[in-house]
């Protein structure tokens, strides 16, 4: 019987719990295990010895062998020590990993967030059934074997799939889609699959489950016990997340219900550098709090610098004959003036010497969030309504600076409310304004993204929020519009001493708002 899970996937939901009951027979999981190993040249106490003594088998091992020992020493390893450790981006453990663009590419993902707890893939290719031993058994297994080594050849050697050569070869493999290649990588580097589920996506964004039949089925679910010792999720979705049917499929809706969390972005042909893909890509800078990606990701003048802390690794001059209408002159002088190194090859450049990184991680430090306060919010208000507050000046002068004793302290108990936001729409402040005050606060319209952790439905909603544009005399940088924010905002009345600063709002009128602002005591 169909599984159905209504809630939005948190931390002890689908993609992360470790409690949800095994749906497939051990017996199949077994098999599973032991074809994905046999596949992966590797073997296997429980595999009939009618395969692995037969020549195709052996042929196969061998070949297998030398591919992975020297894709191993050539990329995973260096990759893993790289992504841990103090040259690299040692991202926090925990989270949901955005993988766009991934087909089967499961080890990359791993390799690049060794201490996640999920992994959230997607692509064209088909997701296919489950590998079963019975296939290795007849007439077919040396072709079948040499079916696998065709499609990984290039993946192995270039670290990446091409999709248009995945969606011809998969489908007509013996073992056919990705579920057969993520089985095979996980078997070739040392772990155990412990369950697999098909799963239907509904327009709404709600998953169920479908056991072991693929009949139907939008994505697939492995939860793999890793080497380790601790469980882990992967997630592969077949769809399309071009603009218009990323909506439709239900799947926008899916990932705005995910918790924001680190993104990997590698040899994805450039597609969010044009406007079709811009869904997608503003997905990822909202729901985001690291991106890895190469330089065919999301364009550089997407990151807003006062929100992202920009890192660099590897070379990068110009993009492969293929994509060199996607050169980006302000990304070749960020590398050229401060790239670190990266001791492995991935993307189009795949030679290690060649290649290229941008970490890209959301900050705290920026000149705005080092003022009293950052960014505000203005959300559409519920029950009470209140109108926009007026300086104060009776009870603090507005061209007086704030005292180290008179920071924002809140005056009643706020729950910090979780929410992306596109700029829209933004106020000015002049320059004899600059001159008379001290502190002052814009009014700015955006765009509600997603709510996290709320079953309610506000996207596409505008909304008003103020923001620190001076700050003791002094101008802060402010966001380009379109730009994309994740905040954590209490209501604006929770600070009193706030109050008294002057909020410039030249945007049109509209009826009474509920102001908010970014909380004081729990950065987002």
């Amino acid at each position: 019987m169909p599984r159905h899970f209504h809630q939005p996937l948190l931390t002890a939901t689908l993609l992360v719990a470790t409690t949800i009951a095994c749906t497939a027979d051990s017996r199949i999981i077994a098999d599973i295990n032991t074809t994905a190993m046999l596949l992966a040249g590797k073997e296997s106490p429980k595999a009939s010895t009618r395969i692995t003594k037969s020549h195709a088998w052996q042929e196969h091992r061998e070949a297998m062998q030398k591919a992975w020992a020297k894709y191993k020493a050539s990329t995973l390893d260096p990759m893993l020590s790289w992504s841990s450790g103090k040259n690299g981006p040692d991202l926090p453990p925990g989270g949901v990993v955005r993988y766009a663009f991934s087909g089967p590419d499961v080890l990359h993902v791993m390799r690049m967030f060794p201490r996640a707890d999920s992994y959230m893939l997607c692509g064209l290719e088909p997701i296919g059934t489950l590998p079963r031993s019975t296939s290795l058994r007849g007439k077919l297994a040396e072709s079948a074997l040499a079916e696998i080594r065709k499609i990984l050849e290039e993946s192995i050697r270039y670290s990446f799939f091409r999709t248009s050569d995945m969606q011809k070869e998969l489908p007509a493999a013996t073992y056919a889609g990705t579920l057969p290649i993520m089985c095979l990588f996980l078997a070739a580097d040392g772990h155990k699959i412990k369950d697999v589920e098909f799963i239907s996506l509904g327009k709404d964004g709600k998953l169920t489950g479908l056991g072991t039949s693929h009949k139907g089925a939008a994505a697939v679910r492995i939860d793999v016990h890793c080497r380790d010792g601790r469980t882990r999720h992967i997630l592969y979705f077949q769809t399309n997340i071009a603009n218009g049917a990323l909506k439709r499929s239900g799947f926008l809706t899916y990932l705005e219900s995910l918790p924001p969390g680190p993104s990997y972005v590698k040899a994805s042909s450039y597609l969010m550098h044009e406007p079709y893909f811009s869904q997608i890509r503003d997905h990822l800078l909202a729901s985001s709090n690291a991106i890895i990606q190469d330089d065919s990701g999301i364009p550089l003048r997407f990151f807003d610098r006062s929100l992202w802390n920009l890192t660099p690794y590897g070379n990068h001059e110009t993009p492969t004959d293929l994509f060199k209408r996607y050169h980006q002159d302000d990304l070749v002088k960020i590398f050229r003036s401060k790239a670190k190194p990266l001791p492995f090859g991935t993307g189009y450049r795949w030679r290690k010497g060649q290649s290229n990184l941008l970490l890209a991680i959301r900050g705290s430090k920026s000149p705005v969030r080092r003022a009293i306060t950052t960014i505000g919010r203005i959300l559409p208000g519920k029950g009470n309504r209140s109108t926009r507050p007026k300086p104060i000046a009776e009870k603090k002068p507005v061209n007086q600076p704030l005292k180290p004793s008179e920071t924002p302290r809140p005056a009643i108990a706020a729950t910090p409310l979780s929410i992306t936001l596109k700029l829209v729409t933004t106020s000015n402040l002049n320059n004899d304004q600059v001159t008379d005050l001290q502190n002052a606060f814009i009014v700015n319209e955006y765009e509600i993204l997603a709510v996290h952790g709320q079953q309610q439905h506000s996207h596409g909603k505008r909304i008003r929020i103020v923001k620190t544009c001076l700050f003791h005399g002094r101008r802060l940088p402010q966001s380009p519009l379109g730009s994309i924010i994740s905040l954590r905002v209490v209501p604006l009345s929770t600070y009193p001493n706030l109050m008294s600063w002057h909020i410039e709002d030249d945007l049109p009128k509209k009826k009474a708002v509920k102001l908010y602002i970014a909380s004081q005591t729990e950065a987002p």
